[in-house]
C-alpha cells in the first residue's frame, strides 16, 4: 500500500511514532486543542487573499469567517464561544481589550484578543511584506514528489512570488510568538528545500525565506512585528531533509509505532500518547475519534 506522507506527518513520526499512528491511523486527536492551530489556519485564509487581491479589507474578513467558525474534530465549531479551544498566556493581552468593546457574556475573552491580533498582523504584513511582493506566481498550491516505492511525499507551497529585486523566491507565512533565529532557514528550512525541489522543475528559484507575523504586541506603540528571512537551502539540509523521509516511510511501513514517551512530551508540551501509552492504549481520557474525510 502506498503512503503519503507531508512535511507536518514525517516531524510528528520523528517526535513519536505512535503519536503518528494515533493521529493518522487510529484517528485519535486530542479533544480540545490548542490555538495556534486555529488562529495560524485563519492568518494563512487572511494572507491567501490578500497577495492574491492585494486588499487589507478582504484579507481581514476571510480571517474573520476563518476565526469564527472552523471544523474541530470534524464538527463545525463556532469559535467565540467553544471550550474546545486551549489558550496560552500569550493570547490574555488584555492591552487588546478596551473600555468601549460590549463583549457578549458568552464570548471567550481570549477570542476576541486574538482577533484584534489577527487584524493587526495582517495589517503588519499588509504595509511591510506586501509592497515587496512584485508578483504572484503561485499561492497555496499543492505538490506531490513520488518515490520508487509507489509513495509520495506532499503539501502544499503557501507562496512562489517575484520579489521586489526580481528574485524568485518560495516563501513560507509563519506566526509566532517569538522572534525567529537569523539562521533558521539554514538549521530548521527542510520544510523550504522539500519546497524548493518539488518547483524547481518548473520555475528558476532564485532562494527561499519565512515571513514570520510576531504575535507579541509592542507596549510602547502597540502594533504587531513582521520578521523577513530571505536565504537558501543548502544541498546538506536537502539531503538530511530527504533522508528523514525515508527513514520514517520505512519505519511506517514496517510498523514501527513505538512511543518515545516520556522524551516525547519535551517538544510541544504534552505528546498525544501522554496517558494512551503508559495505559496499553486502555486509558483515552481527553480524546475522540475523528471518522476519516474529516480534519
Amino acid at each position: 500500500m502506498s503512503i503519503r506522507l507531508s512535511h507536518s506527518a514525517k516531524d510528528r513520526y520523528l517526535r513519536c511514532p505512535l503519536s503518528y499512528h494515533m493521529h493518522y491511523n487510529l484517528r485519535l486527536r486530542e479533544e480540545i486543542i490548542g490555538s495556534p492551530l486555529l488562529f495560524g489556519s485563519a492568518i494563512d485564509d487572511g494572507l491567501n487573499v490578500m497577495v492574491v487581491t492585494r486588499s487589507l479589507e478582504d484579507a481581514i474578513k476571510a480571517f474573520d469567517k476563518s476565526w469564527t467558525t472552523a471544523e474541530i474534530n470534524g464538527v463545525s465549531t463556532e469559535l467565540k464561544t467553544s471550550k474546545l479551544i486551549r489558550y496560552s498566556k500569550a493570547d490574555n493581552d488584555e492591552s487588546l481589550i478596551t473600555e468601549d468593546m460590549i463583549i457578549p457574556s458568552k464570548v471567550i475573552p481570549q477570542w476576541v484578543i486574538m482577533q484584534q491580533k489577527g487584524h493587526m498582523m495582517l495589517t503588519a504584513y499588509y504595509n511591510e511584506v506586501l509592497p515587496k511582493i512584485k508578483k504572484v506566481l503561485e499561492v497555496q498550491k499543492y505538490f506531490s514528489l513520488p518515490n520508487g516505492n509507489g509513495d509520495e511525499i506532499i503539501g502544499y507551497l503557501d507562496l512562489l512570488c517575484e520579489w521586489e529585486d526580481g528574485r524568485v523566491l518560495i516563501l513560507d507565512n509563519k506566526t509566532s510568538s517569538k522572534k525567529y533565529a537569523d539562521d533558521k532557514i539554514e538549521t530548521e528550512g527542510g520544510q523550504l528545500a522539500l519546497y524548493k525541489e518539488a518547483f524547481s522543475r518548473d520555475y528558476p528559484i532564485d532562494g527561499v525565506g519565512y515571513l514570520v507575523l510576531e504575535k507579541g504586541i509592542r507596549k510602547r506603540e502597540p502594533r504587531t512585528r513582521t520578521q523577513i528571512l530571505l536565504g537558501d537551502v543548502s544541498e546538506e539540509l536537502t539531503e538530511k531533509t530527504f533522508d528523514e523521509f525515508s527513514k520514517v516511510l520505512y519505519g511506517i511501513r514496517m510498523g514501527n509505532f513505538e512511543s518515545n514517551h516520556p522524551i516525547c512530551n519535551t517538544y510541544f508540551g504534552e505528546c498525544i500518547c501522554n496517558l494512551y501509552h503508559p495505559s496499553g492504549g486502555q486509558d483515552l481520557t481527553g480524546l475522540t475519534h475523528v471518522p476519516r474525510g474529516k480534519r
